[in-house]
């Protein structure tokens, strides 16, 4: 029976090789880091564009209620001869213009919900922005973890990071001590060794 135990003493691949995994690793966390902060900074910029675009939907809201209530008063006073059917149509006019307006904010409000859904992953939730002094630290935690969880180009970047991870342990194998096995036959005499 022969056992070979095999070790080597200097390989400058093996040198290169590990030092490159180490270097693609470093720079795959560096990589990770920096989307991270970006898609973190376009997460809070969504939510606040999404917060400012339902304050302006509200607004349209209540603007186009208060036009309804002086078209109402508007038809009425054409019907008593209070006002010229001039003066109505411009009510009209500005009844027209406020739906359109409401409509135009709910159009720009679902858009902005749906980047946020995008870059974060979940549906925008509340956000208190007059308490965000506060609890900033809180919405914080809560939002990062949810990008992490679910933005595909940090998912992307934490498999390419893992990968590289693996290429380092690979490359440290290669100085750890082998063992390998040989089965050899001889043909003088047809015999197998091992």
């Amino acid at each position: 029976y022969d056992l070979v135990l095999r070790q080597a003493l200097y390989s400058p691949a093996m040198f290169s090789k590990l030092s490159s995994a180490k270097l693609g690793l470093e720079r795959e966390v560096l990589q990770y880091q920096q989307l991270q902060g970006q898609v973190f900074l376009e997460a809070i910029s969504t939510a606040l564009q999404v917060y400012k675009h339902r304050l302006f939907h509200k607004f349209n809201q209540a603007n186009l209620k208060l036009i309804k209530q002086y078209h109402d008063i508007a038809k009425i006073r054409l019907e008593s001869g209070i006002i010229n059917k001039m003066d109505f149509l411009k009510s009209k006019s500005q009844l027209y213009k406020a739906e359109s307006l409401v409509l135009q904010s709910e159009i720009e409000l679902d858009n902005e919900q749906q980047n946020y859904l995008n870059i974060v992953g979940v549906e925008y939730q509340n956000i208190n922005l007059d308490k965000i002094k506060v609890k900033f630290t809180e919405k914080y935690k809560v939002i990062k973890n949810q990008i992490l969880a679910n933005n595909f180009q940090i998912k992307s970047h934490k498999i390419a990071e893992n990968i590289n991870k693996n290429n380092v342990k690979i490359a440290r194998a290669n100085y750890y001590p082998k063992a390998d096995f040989i089965a050899k036959q001889t043909s003088d005499e047809g015999s197998y060794s091992f």
